[in-house]
């Protein structure tokens, strides 16, 4: 069946779309908790 490809096609996009997106986001979060203990220990 054509269809179940092109599905499975998008769904290997989104996921690596979306593990992209955690690790940016986690690096960001990372980079935030930096900043907030420097903050703290001054």
């Amino acid at each position: 069946y054509v269809g179940d490809d092109k599905f499975e096609m998008l769904v290997i996009r989104i996921e690596s779309l979306i593990s992209k997106e955690n690790s940016n986001w986690s690096r960001y979060i990372k980079k935030e908790d930096d900043k907030v203990s420097v903050q703290q220990s001054h």
